[in-house]
């Protein structure tokens, strides 16, 4: 009964399999993120992974340890690291002022006096109360 059939049956080919999207890879050379800050604030990324990385890069910038700048060192060097990746935290995630307080262990007011700090010394602007 099947050989009867066989003629007026279509042959069905088998699909492929659909292949497998590849995973990104996270060299040092790419950047991780590209200009996270461009995002609308619900759609930046608040990954482990890009915390650490903003907080190493931007201690070796500035010459301090990841230590020194979450710690209590109230160096101007220090100062200037931290509130350095205070903005970076700040503009290119999406974390809550409360939450980059705990990442740098401090209190959410400092981390926005510290972003104050920053983008006036961007702007080129006399720190306050000078």
């Amino acid at each position: 009964m099947t050989s009867a059939l066989a003629g007026y049956l279509p042959t069905i080919e088998p699909r492929p399999l659909p292949r497998a999207i590849p995973r990104p890879s996270y060299d040092d050379d790419e950047p991780l993120v590209q200009t996270p800050w461009r995002l609308p604030r619900h759609e930046r990324p608040t990954g482990q992974r890009l915390i650490q990385r903003l907080l190493t890069i931007t201690a070796a910038e500035h010459g301090v340890s990841v230590a020194e700048m979450l710690g209590t060192n109230r160096a101007p060097h220090v100062v200037r690291a931290r509130d350095h990746v205070a903005a970076l935290l700040r503009w290119s995630t999406s974390l809550s002022l409360p939450t980059l307080g705990s990442i740098l262990n401090r209190d959410h007011t400092s981390v926005m006096c510290a972003i104050r700090r920053h983008e006036r010394a961007i702007n080129g602007e006399k720190p306050e109360g000078k």
